[in-house]
């Protein structure tokens, strides 16, 4: 931050210090230079809702950030939240704690009641949207073909030859 002194001289200091020095009446916040480009400030700490949909599936989505705290929230609405509802949760019932506070705006919540909530339908596995990447694309893509988690491959001549292990031929 550039502060100005009484007897006319400036200074570049770091921003706690000069903050102190603006509070403590030594010096005033220097006026930028016409021109100047302003630096960016910092993010200001409050959630900001979206409302969408999955990508594979086109459920319901409702995701929070907050890019000064760097949190992010997701809920999606899939075809189990009848049940959740009868169970007193729900997409009404999400609780999100920032700043002391647990509030999800109304507006919200109408956006996504406008999208509609998927019929409970049963299926033999889960939408893979729900499950995280591992961040090994092989296995991610397995995951996605298979809907499980594959299994560790079994081992064979690389794996026992990097371990060690001899085969015996009998």
């Amino acid at each position: 931050m550039k502060v100005l002194f009484p007897n006319g001289a400036t200074a570049h200091l770091e921003k706690s210090v000069a903050d102190g020095l603006v509070l403590g009446g030594i010096c005033v916040a220097a006026p930028d230079a016409p021109g100047t480009p302003k630096q960016p400030g910092e993010p200001s700490c409050e959630l900001i809702f979206t409302v969408g949909t999955t990508v594979q599936t086109g459920l319901p989505k409702v995701t929070a950030r907050c890019a000064a705290c760097r949190t992010e929230h997701h809920y999606i609405v899939d075809g189990y939240e009848h049940a959740r509802r009868r169970n007193g949760g729900g997409v009404e019932r999400w609780i999100i704690w920032h700043k002391g506070k647990n509030t999800v705006p109304r507006d919200i919540l109408e956006k996504v009641h406008a999208l509609g909530v998927p019929a409970h339908v049963l299926s033999a596995s889960a939408s893979m949207e729900t499950y995280q990447a591992t961040g090994v694309a092989g296995f991610d893509a397995l995951h996605m073909e298979l809907g499980r988690r594959p299994r560790d491959p079994e081992p064979g001549p690389v794996a026992n030859a990097i371990m060690g292990i001899t085969e015996k031929n009998t």
